[in-house]
């Protein structure tokens, strides 16, 4: 049988504002020289996810998904993302995925400083005690150096 063709799904507008500004340091963290999608491994299979922007098919519509060849599983919505930080490291969250037991999926992609990282490291994605997925990329882009203005 032949495969079917995607729908293509209206690609929401962003703005090439990709960061997070530190409520200790102050510090403006630029992510949006790595504004993208990526893939990984993890847990068996193929993880599709983007970094302040939304996936295409077959996980359109998505901010993380796990990859099932013709069809994805959201574990996170690009309309849904937040910023965080904690221990060092800048976490850009996904939330809104389907429900899972007794509440969504979510995805925490978690930014850690290495100086030398100009092209980030991404590594295997795991799972926490629930429906909760980690994804930790090593990155010069989660190190302080010169202050950054906030984009305007």
């Amino acid at each position: 049988t032949p495969t079917p063709t995607p729908t293509p799904t209206p690609t929401p507008t962003y703005s090439a504002t990709c960061g997070y500004r530190s409520s200790v340091t102050g510090y403006y963290y630029d992510f949006a020289p790595i504004i993208g999608n990526y893939i990984t491994t993890g847990l068996g299979m193929n993880w599709l996810f983007t970094i302040c922007s939304v996936l295409e098919y077959p996980c359109a519509d998505m901010a993380v998904c796990q990859n099932l060849g013709n069809r994805g599983i959201s574990c996170g919505s690009p309309y849904q993302m937040t910023w965080s930080e904690a221990n060092g490291d800048i976490t850009l969250k996904y939330d809104g995925g389907p429900t899972c037991g007794p509440s969504p999926r979510y995805t925490n992609i978690i930014f850690s400083c290495l100086p030398n990282a100009d092209i980030p490291q991404i590594g295997t994605a795991s799972q926490g005690s629930g429906c909760d997925y980690y994804i930790h990329i090593n990155t010069s882009l989660a190190c302080i150096s010169t202050p950054t203005p906030t984009p305007t």
